[in-house]
């Protein structure tokens, strides 16, 4: 089980807290550490033709 709690202290950290708990709701789709590339590479080595529309039998 985890948890998140803080003690307010004064309105900047109760601010601060709330902006960090804030951030836990944005759906964001940035690959920051590239993993993405690695991620593409590998699933075209191991499933290939899996990401586009196969409108046929081969």
């Amino acid at each position: 089980m985890s948890a998140l709690a803080w003690i307010d202290f004064d309105q900047t950290d109760r601010d601060r807290a709330r902006r960090i708990m804030d951030l836990f709701g944005v759906e964001d789709s940035r690959d920051e550490l590239g993993l993405d590339s690695i991620r593409d590479a590998l699933s075209d080595l191991m499933f290939p033709g899996t990401s586009t529309i196969q409108t046929r039998l081969r």
